[in-house]
């Protein structure tokens, strides 16, 4: 039960992070340099 419920929170992880992470590579490609410093502000 609680070996389900650690995989489920890691996936979870994995989906959050996979839909932030190329938010994050577009906004610094938008903006250049600056987008790297704001790109903190935002994760």
């Amino acid at each position: 039960m609680l070996i389900k419920l650690y995989f489920n929170l890691i996936e979870s992880a994995k989906i959050l992070a996979a839909g932030h992470i190329p938010m994050v590579f577009w906004h610094n490609m938008a903006n250049g340099n600056q987008g790297v410093q704001s790109s903190f502000i935002y994760s």
